[in-house]
C-alpha cells in the first residue's frame, strides 16, 4: 500500500470539525514554534493570542483587531490570509457588527459633571454682566473733544528717505537631511543583495564571537551575524516557514545554500552579512533572498 501524504500546515490550521483556534495551534506546534515566537515576530500581546487559539472571544478588544491578529498569526504560520480570515468568520459569525462598549466606561452619569456645569454656567454671567457694566460705563463718559483737538493741531509727519533697494540676500545651500543610521530608506533593486556595503574600510574576514546555529560549514555560504539581538525566521517557497532561530549579540547563523530561500529578520541593521567568509555590510531591508547574497564568491571562506 502507498504510504499516506504528510499533512500540511494549511490541512492542519484549516481542518473542518473542530475550532479554528484549535487548528492555529496544531499548526504552530506542529512546526515547532512557540507561543513566544510568534508574540516576539508579530508584536501581538501573548494573552490574545492564547485567546484566538482558546476561542475565547470576550478577551479581545473587537473584531477588526481580532482579524488583525489572525493575519499577522497566519503568516508567521506561512497561511493564505484570506482562507485564515473566512475561517475564523465560520466560528465567529459577523452578527449586527456592533462594537463593545469600551472597558471600564459606566452608563451612570458622573454627579461631578453637573458641578462642573453649574460652575461654567456662573463664569458666563458673570463674564455677560461684566461686559454690560463696561459699556453702561463707556456711555455715561464725556466725548473727548480736547483730545481730537489736539490731534488736528499737530503737524504733518516728514516722510523719511529710504535710500534705494538693497539687493536680495545670496540664497543659502541646505545641508543634506540627516538619516539615523539603520532607518535608511529602503530601495529594492532586482536581482541585488539589500546589503548596505561598507565603504573604503579594508578586507574583514568573519569572526567567530559566539555560538553558530543553522547548516553546517560545508554547505552554506552565507553567514549572518548579530551584533545585537535578534530573530532571524528562514522562509521557503510560498513564504513558508521553515525554522525561527533567536541570535543574541555575537551569535551567528549559516544560513543553506538551497535555492529558494529567503531570510526574515526583525531588525535588519543589526545583522552582519558575510558571503564566504567575507563582510559584505548589513542588511538593509527585513526580507532579502538568499540567492541575491550569495552571488559574490570572489573569495573563498577561510579553512
Amino acid at each position: 500500500m502507498a504510504s499516506e501524504d504528510p499533512p500540511t500546515v494549511e490541512s492542519i490550521a484549516l481542518a473542518q470539525g473542530r475550532p479554528f483556534g484549535e487548528g492555529l495551534r496544531a499548526a504552530r506546534q506542529h512546526l515547532k514554534i512557540s507561543l513566544e515566537d510568534v508574540v516576539a515576530i508579530t508584536k501581538v500581546r501573548r494573552a490574545y493570542l492564547q485567546a484566538l487559539e482558546e476561542m475565547n472571544f470576550a478577551q479581545l478588544p473587537s473584531r477588526p483587531f481580532a482579524e488583525g491578529y489572525v493575519r499577522a498569526y497566519a503568516k508567521v504560520l506561512g497561511l493564505d490570509e484570506g482562507m485564515a480570515i473566512a475561517r475564523l468568520r465560520q466560528d465567529w459569525p459577523m452578527g449586527d457588527g456592533a462594537l463593545p462598549e469600551p472597558l471600564g466606561v459606566s452608563a451612570d452619569a458622573d454627579p461631578r459633571i453637573g458641578l462642573v456645569a453649574a460652575a461654567g454656567a456662573l463664569v458666563i454671567v458673570a463674564i455677560v454682566i461684566w461686559n454690560i457694566a463696561q459699556r453702561a460705563m463707556a456711555e455715561r463718559a464725556p466725548p473727548a473733544t480736547s483730545a481730537i483737538a489736539q490731534s488736528a493741531a499737530l503737524p504733518a509727519p516728514k516722510l523719511v528717505d529710504l535710500g534705494q533697494p538693497l539687493p536680495p540676500p545670496i540664497e543659502a545651500t541646505l545641508p543634506a537631511p540627516y538619516v539615523t543610521p539603520g532607518l535608511e530608506p529602503e530601495v529594492a533593486v532586482e536581482g541585488a543583495a539589500q546589503v548596505s556595503a561598507p565603504v573604503d574600510e579594508p578586507v574583514r574576514m568573519f569572526q567567530v564571537k559566539g555560538k553558530i546555529y543553522g547548516a553546517p560549514a560545508a554547505s552554506s555560504v552565507v553567514t549572518l551575524q548579530a551584533v545585537n539581538n535578534v530573530y532571524v525566521i528562514l522562509r521557503g517557497k510560498g513564504d513558508s516557514v521553515q525554522e525561527i532561530q533567536e541570535l543574541k549579540a555575537g551569535e551567528s547563523y549559516r544560513a543553506p545554500a538551497e535555492a529558494g530561500l529567503a531570510i526574515d529578520v526583525t531588525a535588519p541593521s543589526s545583522v552582519e552579512v558575510y558571503v564566504a567568509g567575507q563582510y559584505k555590510g548589513r542588511l538593509t531591508q527585513s526580507v532579502t533572498q538568499l540567492s541575491a547574497l550569495s552571488r559574490d564568491l570572489s573569495r573563498p571562506a577561510p579553512r
